[in-house]
């Protein structure tokens, strides 16, 4: 951070907290001293955080730093663009499942091998994943999961980055935005469903 002592700086401290699973995110387990965050927090007048359990994680972290709590900016209607309803686009079928929406990046806490596991016996279901994934090991259990016998022809996993031009298709597509989270603070996956009329599971 380049500092101009005019100038205030906040850090923005979004997942500060420490997670086996991110090893694309951390490349070890740091204590709380080495933390990248210690580091970048003492370089800054303040912190904003989305919950206050990270307000306290981050007063470990950066015990000097003054830490704010600050719920998670609204959108949807302002990312929403008008495209017409039903099916359409190259990967749509014909079917008379309900179809779920999973969008955005694949990792580990947010359940989609707990989703999975769920509809093979659910017969009535199908899943549509789309999204970044940098984890290798979940990218292969998604996708030996989706082989499975009772999953064949009911997942369609596709990872990658999704372009903004592509959301509004994708939720005109499907009747259920899934977010079979373990755990999160928060989701603007929940907002940009609604703004375009789908429910949230």
């Amino acid at each position: 951070i380049h500092r101009d002592s005019a100038k205030s700086v906040r850090l923005r401290c979004s997942e500060v907290r420490e997670r086996p699973d991110r090893v694309w995110h951390l490349p070890r387990s740091f204590s709380r001293a080495d933390h990248p965050a210690s580091a970048r927090g003492a370089q800054a007048d303040g912190a904003v955080v989305h919950t206050a359990a990270e307000q306290q994680l981050a007063l470990e972290v950066m015990p000097s730093v003054a830490t704010v709590v600050c719920a998670l900016p609204p959108h949807g209607e302002a990312l929403r663009t008008s495209a017409p309803p039903g099916p359409q686009g190259q990967d749509e079928t014909s079917s008379d499942r309900v179809r779920l929406l999973v969008l955005g990046f694949v990792r580990p806490y947010k359940g989609i091998p707990v989703l999975l596991e769920a509809m093979r016996t659910a017969p009535g279901v199908e899943v549509t994943i789309r999204g970044e994934c940098w984890d290798e090991d979940l990218d292969a259990q998604i996708t030996m999961m989706a082989a499975l016998p009772e999953l064949t022809g009911r997942v369609d996993y596709r990872p990658g980055y999704v372009p903004g031009d592509a959301i509004a298709g994708l939720f005109a597509r499907h009747d259920v935005a899934a977010l079979p989270y373990l755990e999160a603070t928060g989701s603007q996956n929940t907002s940009l469903a609604f703004a375009h009329g789908v429910p949230v599971l």
